[in-house]
């Protein structure tokens, strides 16, 4: 799993991505105008990386797109690991 902040220099996040073949990606929706979001939904639904499958995203609840897992609502809901496992793979 790949937990996203600010990239130093000109690493890319697809490196990140690519090379740790990480299954899931943590981040918020939107920072200083930059759609991490969308960059990332547009990664993973590119198929050019198979073992990324799932989006987490931190953010209010309304504010969640929902192809995307909503941290807070998991917190929120207090879900058990098992039930968030279905629930994932059910996406």
């Amino acid at each position: 799993m790949l937990i996203h902040r600010s990239i130093p220099g000109n690493l890319r996040i697809e490196c990140l991505i690519e090379g740790l073949e990480a299954p899931a990606v943590v981040s918020i929706p939107e920072y200083h105008g930059h759609n991490h979001y969308q960059l990332f939904k547009d990664l993973r639904d590119s198929r050019q990386y198979p073992f990324f499958k799932h989006l987490f995203l931190i953010g209010p609840e309304g504010k969640i797109p929902n192809d995307a897992i909503s941290i807070n609502r998991i917190i929120q809901n207090r879900l058990s690991i098992g039930r968030l496992l279905i629930s994932i793979e059910r996406r």
